[in-house]
C-alpha cells in the first residue's frame, strides 16, 4: 500500500467518522425538540383537564 492509499483511507475513515457523529447529533438535537413539544403537550392537556373540572366544580383547582 502506498502512502498516499494509506492517507486516502485515513482521511476516507475519518469522513465517515464526521458523518455519523454528525448524524448522531442531529438525531439527538431531533429528540430533544420533541420532548419539548411532548412536554408542552402534556402541560396543555394537565391545564384544559384542570380548567374543564373548575367549570363544573367552582375552585377545583384550590381543593388540594
Amino acid at each position: 500500500m502506498t502512502p498516499d492509499a494509506h492517507n486516502s483511507d485515513d482521511s476516507d475513515d475519518q469522513r465517515r467518522r464526521l458523518e455519523r457523529e454528525k448524524s448522531l447529533e442531529e438525531q439527538i438535537n431531533s429528540l430533544k425538540r420533541e420532548d419539548e413539544v411532548l412536554y408542552n403537550i402534556l402541560a396543555l392537556d394537565v391545564w384544559a383537564l384542570a380548567k374543564t373540572m373548575d367549570d363544573f366544580h367552582p375552585r377545583f383547582g384550590l381543593l388540594s
